[in-house]
């Protein structure tokens, strides 16, 4: 796992490249793993969604933190993710 993160919405797409090329690496190295993109609501832009659709090989799964936080059916979904659950 590897975690990027900062507060400020306009550096979302330098830390989505960097997350991605990270993404894209372990999916190389290890096909069959499971890459989880965990970002703040307020940074999901159309530019910024339409990049991650871009990127969905890489992304397994995303979710955003303050629907984790807030929805129990999101928290189960994430917490499923850990648990191999599909």
């Amino acid at each position: 796992m590897e975690i990027k993160g900062g507060i400020d919405p306009a550096g979302a797409h330098e830390r989505l490249g960097a997350a991605i090329k990270t993404l894209r690496d372990c999916k190389t190295k290890h096909p069959d793993s499971v890459t989880i993109l965990l970002l703040r609501r307020e940074t999901l832009t159309e530019g910024l969604l339409k990049r991650m659709q871009q990127s969905e090989n890489e992304i397994t799964q995303w979710f955003a933190l303050e629907d984790i936080l807030n929805s129990g059916q999101v928290q189960s979904d994430f917490i499923r993710v850990f648990l191999w659950e599909r």
